[in-house]
């Protein structure tokens, strides 16, 4: 049985539990996903699209210790770069918990990729991973590669444009990808759709 969405609620209890920082970009992801779906013609619920942005960074400021322990507790299945880095844990423990509070499992999967990306993470998934990258507030990227991004035709390309910048990011600071991203990445290169 699915929990009742009341996104003004969820909005209040986000402004809560995450600092003025955290929620201000929570609340700008939120506004995202619908720009996005609404952009590229989705058909996703909006009460859906704007939940899943607000709850995407649920855990974001739980202590390394407190996600450590929520995995062990709850037997959250990882990857290996998430249990190397602990603040990519903030993904499946909101996902896992909001699968024990009756969210649907459409957003659960959202919010579980939304850092890694996956090519299981579903259409909402495509969205929120795309809006947690170039949600207005965001500084790592201006305006101009902002509109850039979004000049591709499908969600797909978006997407795949966000993961090459990604990939030029890493690079730079000596970094790899997860093996997650890397196959959703040469899934989106050989024309696959989530």
């Amino acid at each position: 049985m699915s929990r009742r969405i009341d996104c003004t609620e969820l909005r209040t209890e986000i402004c809560k539990l995450e600092s003025p920082h955290r929620s201000e970009h929570s609340i700008s992801v939120a506004k995202t996903n619908v720009m996005l779906a609404r952009r590229y013609r989705e058909g996703i619920d909006e009460t859906v699209l704007t939940a899943t942005g607000l709850l995407h960074d649920l855990c974001r400021e739980w202590s390394d210790e407190r996600l450590y322990a929520f995995c062990e507790k709850h037997h959250v299945e990882l990857e290996r770069e998430e249990q190397a880095c602990p603040w990519l844990l903030h993904s499946p423990v909101a996902a896992g918990l909001l699968r024990e509070e009756g969210y649907p499992e459409e957003m659960c999967v959202a919010i579980r990729w939304h850092t890694l990306g996956s090519v299981s993470m579903g259409r909402l998934g495509l969205i929120v991973f795309i809006s947690d990258y170039l949600e207005p507030h965001r500084t790592h990227i201006t305006e101009d590669e902002r509109r850039q991004l979004l000049l591709p035709d499908t969600l797909e390309g978006v997407c795949l444009a966000v993961l090459t910048l990604q990939d030029a990011y890493f690079r730079e600071k000596g970094r790899c990808n997860a093996a997650v991203t890397d196959t959703l990445e040469r899934f989106l290169k050989e024309g696959g759709r989530l």
